[in-house]
C-alpha cells in the first residue's frame, strides 16, 4: 500500500518534466523561427540570387484584394515608400498594408479615372491622365496653370532628364518639355504617329527614346534621328541603360544591346522571346519579362534562369517592373493585376529546381 504514491508521485514528476520538456523545445523552436524571419527581414535588400527565378514567393494582388481593376498601366514608388499604381480605374496608393483609389469621384481634381503615367518631381506627385496632368503635394490633389495647355491631351509618359527638365510624351500629339517655367512642344516629334514608350539619357547627354511601333530614335537639339524600325525590332521596344553604361533593348524580337553601330543579339537569350521590360538589379543582373515567363539573366556568368508560363507565370503582358526599398520585385501587368516577387524564410524544391 504504501508504494501506490510513490508510484503515483513518481509519474507525476515524469509527466511534469516531460511536459516542460517539450515547453522548452516548443519555445527554443519558435525563437529560431522569430530569429530567421529577423535576419531574413535585416537581410531584405534583394532577392536571394543563389535561388531559381521559381523559388521567390509571388504575390498576386487584383480586383478581390484591393485593386480597382486588373488592367494596369504604370507604377512607381516614392521616397517616402508609398507604391504608386496607375490603372484605367483610378490612381491607386499602396502603404505596404491596404490599397486606397482615388478616381474622379471622390478626387474630382483627376479629371479622368484613366492614369497613365507617374513620376516624382522635386518632392511631388505628377499623375498623367486621359486628360491632361494632376500633382500631389502635402496629401492635396490640384491642377497647376503652367500646365493647362496639356489638359486636353493623353499623357503617355514623364522623363525627367540629368538638367530637371521633364518630358512629357502623349498619345497622338507628340512631345513636350516642361523646363519648370513654361510648356514647349517639340514640333519634330508630330512625325512620330505613335506614343513614345520609353526614353534613355546617355552618360554623354544624348537621348535615346522608343515608340509603341516599334521605332527607335535619338534626339539632338531638339531634332530626332530614326535609327531602328519596326522591321529591326519587331515592334514594341523598351529601352533600358545597365550600370556598366551598356544600353539593352527588350522588343518583339528577343533582346539586344544597342549603339551606335546597330543592335546587337546578346547569346543565349532566344528562349527569352518577345520580351516586354528589363530592369537590373544591385547585383547587375538583367531581368527580363517576356511573353514567356520571367527570366534573370548575369552578362558576367552569361547564366540564364526563368519562372515560366507553363510553371505558374501569369500569361500577361507586362508593363513595369520595379524594385521597391525592402528588395521586393514588382511586377506590373495589363490584365492579370499586380505582381510582388519576395524572398521565403524557408526555399521550395520541385521537380524544376532539381
Amino acid at each position: 500500500m504504501t508504494k501506490k504514491p510513490e508510484l503515483a508521485t513518481s509519474s507525476y514528476v515524469l509527466l511534469t518534466i516531460s511536459s516542460d520538456w517539450n515547453m522548452r523545445l516548443y519555445i527554443s523552436y519558435a525563437f529560431t523561427l522569430c530569429f530567421l524571419a529577423f535576419t531574413h527581414l535585416l537581410d531584405a535588400r534583394h532577392l536571394d540570387t543563389t535561388k531559381r527565378v521559381s523559388q521567390y514567393i509571388m504575390h498576386q494582388y487584383n480586383t478581390d484584394n484591393g485593386l480597382p481593376s486588373a488592367s494596369l498601366a504604370t507604377m512607381m514608388q516614392c521616397n517616402n515608400q508609398d507604391l504608386w499604381v496607375g490603372t484605367y480605374s483610378g490612381l491607386v496608393r499602396y502603404d505596404g498594408s491596404r490599397f486606397q483609389t482615388y478616381n474622379i469621384d471622390n478626387t474630382p481634381e483627376l479629371g479622368s479615372n484613366s492614369i497613365t503615367a507617374i513620376c516624382e518631381r522635386d518632392h511631388e506627385l505628377w499623375i498623367g491622365t486621359h486628360i491632361g496632368i494632376t500633382r500631389y503635394q502635402k496629401h492635396k490633389f490640384y491642377r497647376n496653370h503652367a500646365l493647362s495647355e496639356l489638359n486636353r491631351f493623353n499623357i503617355e509618359r514623364f522623363f525627367q532628364d540629368s538638367k530637371n527638365n521633364l518630358w512629357i510624351s502623349t498619345a497622338s500629339n507628340g512631345l513636350f518639355l516642361y523646363d519648370g517655367q513654361k510648356v514647349t512642344q517639340i514640333k519634330e516629334s508630330l512625325q512620330i504617329k505613335t506614343p513614345i514608350r520609353t526614353f534613355v539619357e546617355m552618360p554623354n547627354g544624348q537621348i535615346w527614346l522608343a515608340t509603341e511601333k516599334g521605332e527607335i530614335y535619338t534626339m539632338r537639339g531638339g531634332k530626332l534621328f530614326l535609327k531602328h524600325s519596326e522591321e529591326d525590332t519587331g515592334g514594341d521596344p523598351y529601352l533600358m541603360l545597365a550600370s556598366n553604361g551598356t544600353l539593352w533593348v527588350a522588343c518583339g524580337k528577343g533582346v539586344f544591346t544597342l549603339n551606335q553601330l546597330g543592335l546587337h543579339p546578346v547569346e543565349g537569350l532566344a528562349s527569352v522571346g518577345y520580351s516586354r521590360h528589363l530592369i537590373e538589379d544591385e547585383f547587375n543582373h538583367i531581368w527580363i519579362a517576356s511573353r514567356n515567363g520571367l527570366f534573370c539573366y548575369s552578362p558576367e556568368s552569361e547564366k540564364l534562369d526563368g519562372f515560366l508560363v507553363r510553371q505558374g507565370f501569369p500569361q500577361a503582358d507586362v508593363l513595369k517592373m520595379i524594385f521597391d526599398h525592402q528588395g521586393s520585385l514588382w511586377v506590373l501587368t495589363y490584365r492579370s493585376g499586380l505582381l510582388q516577387f519576395t524572398d521565403g524564410i524557408f526555399t521550395t524544391y520541385g521537380t524544376h529546381e532539381g
